[in-house]
């Protein structure tokens, strides 16, 4: 036991504590006995009407028997049933041995809605063996939840075809299927009316001709060789002139520009990373170090994160001197996000730039005011982990207040994103259009959401580079078809309803569209159409195969969708890991990466869907992580409409946990969509 001046070595790392916010907020307040006893009379006053008015009652007077009993729930909910203690137990013991009594005839809880089914087994058979145990029964019986469908949740088949027994009563004894609502199909969950979507027809009146395009690149095109050559033409004996090299091509990646000169940048980091040894030798600025570490890696070179250890006292601990350089500690925080698990050094750079910028103070007069910003921003999401197109509309705002940048670059940056910005409206404007054209999805009920924008963001995120403008549409117009299933089954599907959609989409036969009706019958033909728009596009370009990967994958999403209903209505509550083992599947992250891999053209090969398939580590990780955030994002809602198939209502329950404790497991960023949208599609870039 090591002895340091202050005490005790402490054996664990550990953040400097707050003092309790409070502080000697009431040590100041005169509290005399006076005080109480003035307070104590009053209550003495009102004690004894109250006894009359509750416990006073015919014992032959069922009524008041149950009148009597409500109100004790209430003096319990106020935190008064202390004061009637005595009153209270000798109460429930004498109405208790006429409970059979008083229940004959008392139908105020006859039955509930199958979304209650939960709240009965987990709440009401709760309160009623707690209500048991304050009697001091120690003998607690057990209780049988009867469950019983009503009629609209029945079907009957008719012995000859596969068509649904007509509405209306044909037997005397027997309730029959399916009532018919005028408004269209019973929703099986509580939901709020969504709005539609905020943008609505934003961009559909800006016209847009193939001449706005043809200007861009061509000034574009102006600006590429001279860029080229200022960058990428130098001696390869001067180590300093490769440095500067690695250092523009992360400027390059950073403004969205990289696509540009992907054959250069490949075949530099190729020759210099043969280098790096050299390179390394007596280079101690840590900008520098962070940023090749981070190029060498984003471009798939193992440089060694022990490049670091330069930057280490004798003691294992980091230069303090190191602080002093406000943007080096940047790019040291972000080149530790491409961390491993074997070695550890990222690990204590992460927490020691992580101390340092969360302490810098937001007005601070000493850092110029955009860096701040881009500390911010790297605290918010890092930009290793950040969407790109993002990421480089971000880096355009910073790099055009930098000192010495260089305007040729900042030019065509800027060129590039109006070009960008271009395809993105163009795109909308199509998908917008083609979606409203569409006969599936005229006149649905307000439980059905359209997130046109939002689903064109998700293709986006996978690719932002013009080039793969057909692959964004195409991803666009999956997961609008997604989130509209999700919906029809979620909502609107019984389980004998979504089983039969299920059934449908196994055997993938547009005819064959068997005991499928309403939103059901709707949603099928969704997904057929999409498909068949998904097969003449393959097909044109001889990728067909990629066409029999998105349905394999779709039927694994339909499958475990049916899982996830069965177990929310039978308010199952399955073991945390497995659900989010199987949640990966129905929040579509298998498919979503299959889809990108269909939208990338001829790039896309079948050993890509084949590795898909075989669900590698970091896959399985990135769709466990997705799941989390979807339900985290979506609790309060799920819960609302008493969908219990909720990764954090399922950690809770198993665990014993709030749901305050379960975020901050699963800690998460509030999303900043309409944030984004705005600084891709709206915002000006000015010349």
């Amino acid at each position: 036991m090591e002895e340091v001046k202050s005490g005790q070595k402490s054996y664990l790392n550990f953040s400097k504590l707050l003092p309790s916010q409070w502080g000697d907020h009431f040590l100041n307040i005169s509290i005399a006995d006076s005080d109480f006893d003035v307070l104590a009379r009053e209550m003495e006053v009102l004690k004894p009407k109250l006894r009359k008015n509750i416990f006073t009652f015919s014992s032959r007077d069922k009524d008041a028997m149950k009148r009597c009993i409500l109100s004790i729930h209430v003096l319990d909910s106020l935190g008064l049933a202390y004061i009637f203690e005595k009153e209270i137990v000798e109460t429930l013991k004498h109405t208790f041995e006429k409970i059979d009594e008083l229940m004959t005839d008392e139908n105020d809880l006859d039955g509930v809605s199958e979304s209650q089914f939960n709240q009965v087994l987990n709440i009401v058979v709760d309160q009623i063996i707690k209500a048991y145990q304050r009697l001091g029964e120690t003998d607690v019986p057990k209780f049988t939840v009867n469950v019983a469908q009503k009629r609209h949740h029945t079907k009957l088949f008719q012995a000859k075809g596969h068509e649904n027994v007509p509405a209306g009563l044909h037997h005397p004894h027997l309730c029959l299927p399916m009532e018919e609502v005028k408004s269209g199909q019973k929703s099986y969950l509580n939901f709020s009316k969504l709005l539609p979507s905020q943008w609505g027809d934003h961009f559909l009146n800006i016209s847009i001709a193939d001449s706005d395009f043809d200007v861009l690149a061509r000034e574009m095109e102006v600006l590429k060789p001279k860029l080229r050559k200022n960058i990428f033409t130098f001696s390869s004996r001067d180590k300093d002139a490769m440095k500067r090299c690695i250092l523009s091509i992360h400027v390059l990646d950073s403004l969205g520009l990289a696509y540009i000169f992907e054959k250069e940048i490949v075949e530099t980091l190729k020759h210099t990373f043969e280098k790096i040894d050299e390179l390394m030798t007596d280079e101690n600025d840590l900008y520098t170090v962070s940023i090749m570490f981070r190029v060498f890696r984003i471009y798939g070179h193992n440089m060694l994160s022990d490049v670091f250890d330069r930057f280490k006292r004798n003691d294992g601990k980091f230069k303090e001197s190191l602080i002093e350089d406000v943007q080096g500690m940047l790019s040291f925080y972000e080149a530790a996000h491409f961390r491993t698990t074997t070695y550890h050094i990222l690990d204590e750079a992460l927490s020691f730039t992580l101390d340092y910028l969360e302490s810098l103070p937001t007005d601070s007069k000493a850092i110029p005011p955009r860096i701040l910003k881009h500390i911010q921003n790297a605290l918010y999401i890092p930009q290793h982990q950040n969407v790109k197109v993002l990421v480089a509309r971000e880096y355009l705002s910073f790099y055009d207040q930098e000192e010495d940048n260089d305007e040729t670059l900042l030019t065509l940056a800027k060129l590039n994103f109006k070009f960008l910005q271009l395809h993105y409206i163009q795109e909308l404007k199509i998908i917008t259009t083609w979606l409203r054209e569409l006969d599936h999805t005229k006149n649905l009920p307000p439980g059905f959401r359209e997130r046109t924008f939002e689903c064109w963001f998700v293709g986006s995120m996978m690719y932002f580079e013009p080039q793969f403008s057909l692959g964004r549409i195409m991803s666009a117009k999956f997961f609008l078809l997604f989130t509209f299933l999700d919906d029809a089954c979620d909502t609107y599907g019984s389980i004998p309803e979504v089983e039969s959609v299920v059934n449908c989409l196994e055997r993938w036969d547009p005819e064959y569209m068997e005991n499928l009706h309403g939103h059901m019958k709707t949603a099928f033909k969704f997904v057929m159409s999409i498909y068949k728009e998904f097969e003449e596009i393959l097909k044109s370009q001889g990728r067909s195969f990629a066409l029999e990967k998105m349905i394999e994958e779709f039927k694994i999403v339909a499958r475990t969708n049916l899982d996830l209903i069965k177990w929310a209505r039978a308010g199952q509550i399955p073991n945390f890991d497995e659900y989010v083992e199987a949640g990966g599947d129905e929040v579509g992250s298998y498919s979503a990466i299959a889809c990108s891999i269909m939208g990338l053209g001829e790039i896309g090969k079948k050993e890509d869907f084949e590795w898909l398939l075989s669900r590698p580590k970091s896959v399985r990780y990135l769709a466990r992580k997705a799941r989390l955030l979807d339900d985290i994002t979506d609790f309060e809602e799920d819960m609302n409409k008493g969908y219990t198939a909720n990764a954090l209502n399922y950690y809770m329950k198993q665990h014993g946990v709030t749901k305050k404790e379960a975020n901050d497991v699963y800690n998460h960023r509030e999303g900043k969509l309409k944030d984004y949208l705005t600084a891709l599609l709206v915002d000006p870039i000015h010349l």
